[in-house]
């Protein structure tokens, strides 16, 4: 039992840098880490939906459109229709690429999460996933402001610049 243990402990330990790897890889890949994030979060979000359609509503369609391909065409068939079956879902989304697949894979992990979870564990994993969510897109947001703020620094236009200080302070404070 004491082996056991230890080798359980060795195993969840080198998970950290292995995932710490697969991030920087991911960002790397898709163009920075708010994109990343944004991947890692849906596959999370989607299987939350499917254990949870109502959850479907805690997410407005601009967060959606801000997830990958197959992710987003799934959310936002399940917010057109939140009580479409998987059969359904299946059938209208059979000839986007990639998407059949990737719908058996997040079934099969829902049904998995099903099983595992427990309802208020799965409910409070979500609202963690929505808030990460939209701290993301906020951070997007403040860093496309500030590189226009240098830019109209740069161009002299201090009434732009002063607007836009003025953006990038309101959502600061929704940041904290």
């Amino acid at each position: 039992m004491k082996y056991l243990i230890i080798t359980w402990a060795l195993a969840i330990g080198l998970m950290v840098p292995l995932q710490a790897i697969i991030n920087a890889r991911l960002s790397s890949l898709v163009g920075g880490s708010t994109q990343a994030a944004l991947i890692s979060f849906s596959g999370g979000f989607l299987i939350f939906v499917l254990i949870d359609s109502k959850k479907i509503d805690l997410l407005n369609k601009k967060v959606i459109e801000n997830f990958s391909s197959p992710v987003k065409e799934v959310l936002l068939k399940i917010k057109d229709n939140p009580k479409i079956s998987q059969q359904a879902l299946q059938k209208e989304l059979r000839d986007s690429p990639k998407v059949p697949d990737f719908l058996n894979y997040i079934f099969l992990k829902s049904d998995l999460e099903k099983e595992e979870e427990k309802e208020e564990d799965i409910a409070i994993e979500f609202e963690v996933c929505l808030d990460q969510t939209e701290k993301i897109q906020l951070k997007e947001s403040l860093n496309k402001l500030s590189s226009q703020i240098k830019e109209f620094e740069n161009k002299g236009d201090s009434g732009k610049v002063k607007k836009l200080i003025q953006e990038f302070n309101n959502l600061s404070k929704k940041l904290s």
